[in-house]
């Protein structure tokens, strides 16, 4: 199969082995953002809210002069939930994939330490992987490619 820049991809013809890589690449991503950043923050955040603890994402959300730094780094990381959320579904993988790179050229750039884990290198290879994930799409093999599918159906 040739992909040509005009000719419109048929989600009747079958998966090929560009989706299985995307679905690979999804759960790479999702699986270690989720793992070294939502897990190790969400009690920390589940604590600022409802016991009034410390967390260190608001003193650095403080030091960079966002305002509100508390209800900041809760958003931050509420949205970085929602996106790896969509994107490990498959469901509105390039508007998911836009929200995930926002947030982390935000921590690229607002210099945000989120884990000792999440070195430059690491960071850009996520940033590679989301702007991926931006420029493809979910493939076949996600909730998108399923609604497309569906929708493309022939009714008998």
């Amino acid at each position: 199969m040739q992909l040509h820049p005009r000719e419109p991809i048929d989600p009747n013809q079958g998966v090929s082995s560009w989706d299985f890589w995307l679905l690979i690449l999804r759960a790479f991503v999702v699986f270690g953002m989720t793992y070294y950043q939502v897990i190790p923050h969400s009690p920390l955040a589940w604590g600022l809210i409802w016991k009034e603890t410390s967390w260190d994402l608001v003193d650095q959300f403080s030091k960079i002069g966002f305002p509100y730094p508390p209800v900041t780094a809760v958003v931050f990381l509420f949205l970085l939930m929602i996106s790896l959320l969509g994107l490990g579904l498959g469901f509105v993988v390039r508007i998911n994939a836009a929200l995930f790179l926002g947030l982390l050229v935000l921590v690229l750039f607002a210099p945000l330490d989120l884990s000792p884990t999440l070195l430059s290198q690491t960071l850009m290879l996520y940033i590679g992987s989301g702007f991926l994930l931006l420029l493809s799409g979910g493939g076949l093999i996600s909730l998108d490619g399923l609604l497309t599918r569906r929708k493309n159906r022939p009714r008998y």
